[in-house]
């Protein structure tokens, strides 16, 4: 079943919805469903990564036709959270050109009594606005909504922050084992290379099942292709190769700085490769993070400076 929103959708997008449809009990979970019903279910599946959600949305007659009504018309989008908004606007470009804003724009500073700062927004956009709204959470949203999640859960804050904390102890390490000698940074690179697939080939088992694994393999295309070659030569064996010797070199105090430029690299990528449009906090955001390598790498430098010409 091709997705609504098929055509303005990432490749990438496109085959993590076909994954999801070729789960287990999938199937037969949206056979009652129609055609727009199964699209927004699939996009809340890939969104909140919650597959049992297949067989617990309900949904009332004609919502999501009433929805795509109200979008083609040009009814604004209203988001619970300022991330949710940034995640929709894409789609909404690309789409409708709907206007897309974040209820906690009217929202107070502070949550009134018995209720939530997003709730009492919400019904201040609705009370000024005057017009017909879309809302995330209700089913006519997902259906054009964002293709990535609009929040994070706790489980993954805490993988994320446990994803930096492994990052500092491989820095760490390789910046310590240069104290038993010259050693090949580039054969370490490819040697500690082994390791991973082998805890990534285990969580693939646990958390998506053999039959998605198979079926990755069975419809493994170029573009998969071009990812994985990516990631092998350009990410890992350039990018770490280069990682592993700056800290065998350097103090680590004045390589791992450059780690900021992950973002700069990422949002760069996004806009040209995807058309991602870059807000102007995007730029200020940039700018901070340059502003901080360049005062590492430079600071001492330039405050000697200055000290030396203040010395009579």
């Amino acid at each position: 079943m091709p997705a609504a929103g098929a055509d303005f959708d990432h490749p990438i997008f496109r085959e993590s919805l076909r994954i999801i449809q070729a789960m287990p009990g999938m199937e037969a979970a949206l056979m009652p469903l129609g055609s727009l019903q199964q699209d927004v279910v699939l996009r809340l599946i890939h969104s909140s990564g919650d597959p049992e959600l297949a067989g617990m949305v309900r949904f009332a007659p004609g919502a999501c036709e009433a929805g795509l009504v109200a979008l083609a018309a040009g009814a604004p989008i209203l988001t619970d959270t300022a991330m949710a908004a940034a995640a929709v606007a894409p789609m909404a470009r690309r789409t409708f050109g709907n206007r897309v804003m974040s209820v906690l724009e009217w929202a107070p500073e502070l949550a009134p009594a018995g209720a939530t700062r997003a709730a009492a927004g919400m019904a201040q956009a609705l009370a000024e606005m005057g017009q017909p709204s879309v809302l995330p959470g209700a089913a006519p949203v997902v259906l054009i909504g964002s293709a990535h999640g609009v929040s994070m859960p706790l489980g993954g804050f805490a993988l994320t922050v446990a994803a930096a904390v492994m990052w500092a102890g491989g820095n760490i390490v390789s910046r310590s084992l240069g104290r038993f000698g010259p050693m090949d940074q580039q054969a370490f690179v490819v040697w500690a290379s082994l390791v991973p697939p082998l805890p990534f080939l285990a969580l693939s088992l646990w958390l998506e099942g053999p039959q998605a694994m198979a079926s990755a393999i069975l419809h493994f295309q170029w573009q998969s292709l071009a990812a994985l070659a990516y990631l092998a030569w350009a990410a890992t064996l350039f990018g770490y190769g280069v990682w592993t010797r700056m800290l065998s070199r350097y103090p680590a105090n004045r390589v791992a700085p450059f780690s900021l430029l992950v973002p700069l690299v990422g949002l760069t990528t996004g806009w040209l490769v995807f058309g991602e449009v870059l807000q102007p906090v995007h730029f200020a955001g940039g700018a901070l993070l340059m502003a901080g390598l360049l005062l590492n790498l430079f600071g001492a430098r330039w405050l000697g400076r200055k000290t030396a010409l203040a010395v009579p």
